[in-house]
């Protein structure tokens, strides 16, 4: 079993997925430092040197990489399950897990921590909400095709493992 974490950028999928990584006692990947380990270079870096559609013809090919991975947690990066078949091809080699947040705590979590995302670190304040709406209203179709759907900011790691259960115990 693959568990794929999903969901925008700044709500908690790396934390999360080691945390349930290691209640369940298995491996946790990170695509994100997977690429970068691959690429000997930072997401900015090769968002500024290659551009987002190279960086998303690496993501694309870093996921499919795991088809022969089984008892891990994967923590995705915030656009992966929106481009290409990605979201078709998680649902069919694993169980998907989107992490919802709302986009008022998402503004919240990235302007505190704007430093490692290429996408954001020219953008001030207003700037910063009006992309965070925006790319959620385009992103949120493909994250609601996840299996199972979790309230980050009302549910605990507890009730998720309730529900991966659920999911694999059938």
């Amino acid at each position: 079993m693959i568990i794929f974490l999903i969901g925008y950028m700044g709500s908690g999928k790396t934390k999360t997925a080691e945390s349930l990584a290691r209640k369940l006692e298995i491996d946790f990947l990170d695509t994100d430092q997977l690429i970068e380990k691959k690429e000997g270079k930072s997401i900015s870096e090769i968002f500024k040197s290659s551009g987002e559609d190279y960086f998303r013809l690496i993501e694309k090919d870093t996921l499919q990489s795991l088809d022969k991975k089984n008892n891990v947690v994967v923590a995705t990066g915030g656009g992966l399950p929106c481009f290409f078949d990605n979201m078709d091809w998680i649902n069919a080699h694993g169980l998907s897990v989107y992490l919802k947040v709302p986009v008022g705590m998402l503004i919240q979590r990235l302007k505190l921590d704007k430093g490692g995302r290429p996408q954001l670190q020219e953008l001030d304040e207003i700037k910063l909400a009006e992309k965070v709406k925006s790319q959620m209203e385009l992103r949120e179709s493909y994250y609601n095709k996840a299996k199972i759907h979790f309230d980050i900011a009302h549910q605990s790691i507890g009730s998720l493992l309730t529900e991966i259960a659920s999911f694999t115990n059938n």
